[in-house]
């Protein structure tokens, strides 16, 4: 697991990527008052430790969530959320609850995508 700095600073950029992705979405149409699915992903872990979050995620969020083979080693976790209306305050936190969650079983949120 990469150390705590290092965490720190991807979620800098997480959070950064989260703001300039925002805008995009909100350029291309994306109007507060409708509600979107977002999909999400998180780097290959260990499958215990993949399968440890997935179903913490299940349990808090009710989100479809899947673990795949990355490799040999690892495993993927991904999934979506349900459909919810979003503001940037919203999804700044969101992401940060996200990108905690994820060192919580040591595997780190690599990103979130949404169809607008």
């Amino acid at each position: 697991m990469p150390a705590r700095e290092e965490h720190a600073d991807h979620l800098k950029r997480q959070i950064e990527r989260t703001r300039g992705t925002y805008l995009m979405m909100r350029e291309a149409g994306y109007e507060k008052d409708r509600h979107v699915r977002l999909r999400f992903a998180y780097r290959g872990a260990p499958k215990e430790r993949a399968d440890e979050l997935a179903e913490y995620l299940r349990k808090q969020t009710k989100y479809r969530v899947e673990v795949e083979s990355d490799d040999e080693v690892n495993f993927i976790v991904h999934g979506a959320t349900q459909p919810t209306k979003l503001n940037a305050a919203s999804l700044g936190r969101w992401v940060y609850w996200m990108y905690r969650a994820g060192y919580r079983y040591d595997c780190v949120f690599d990103g979130w995508g949404a169809k607008v």
